[in-house]
C-alpha cells in the first residue's frame, strides 16, 4: 500500500512538472508572437511613406506611432492579421472630418482610418 501510495505521489509530481512546463511553454509562445508583432509593426512604419508625403494611390501611410489609411476594409484586413499572429492588443479608429470640425481639431489625419499596437 505504501507503494502505491508513493507513487501516486511521484505521478502526481510528474503532473504538477508538467503542467507547470506547459503553463511557461503557453507564456513564452505568446510572449514570443507579442514580440514578433511588435518588430513586425515598426517594420511596416520604417518603410510606409509619412502621412505628409503619401500620395493618394499608395494604399497605407504612417504618422510614426499609427498605421493610417483611408480604406477602412484593408485596414481591418491588417488588423485581422496582427491579430491572428498573437498581437491581443490592436487598436483600430477613425479620426472623423465632422468630428474633428467640431472640436476644432481638424489636421493631416483627418479622414484617416488607424492601427495601432
Amino acid at each position: 500500500m505504501l507503494q502505491e501510495i508513493l507513487k501516486k505521489e511521484k505521478e502526481a509530481e510528474a503532473y504538477q512538472d508538467q503542467s507547470s512546463y506547459n503553463a511557461a511553454y503557453c507564456y513564452g509562445y505568446v510572449a514570443g508572437a507579442k514580440w514578433v508583432c511588435e518588430h513586425l509593426f515598426a517594420a511596416f512604419l520604417d518603410r510606409l511613406p509619412d502621412v505628409e508625403t503619401a500620395t493618394a494611390d499608395q494604399l497605407f501611410c504612417q504618422n510614426g506611432e499609427e498605421i493610417l489609411s483611408r480604406n477602412e476594409a484593408a485596414l481591418n484586413h491588417l488588423a485581422d492579421a496582427f491579430e491572428e499572429i498573437g498581437q491581443t492588443d490592436v487598436v483600430t479608429g477613425y479620426y472623423d472630418p465632422a468630428e474633428d470640425e467640431e472640436s476644432g481639431n481638424v489636421d493631416g489625419l483627418t479622414g484617416y482610418h488607424y492601427l495601432t499596437l
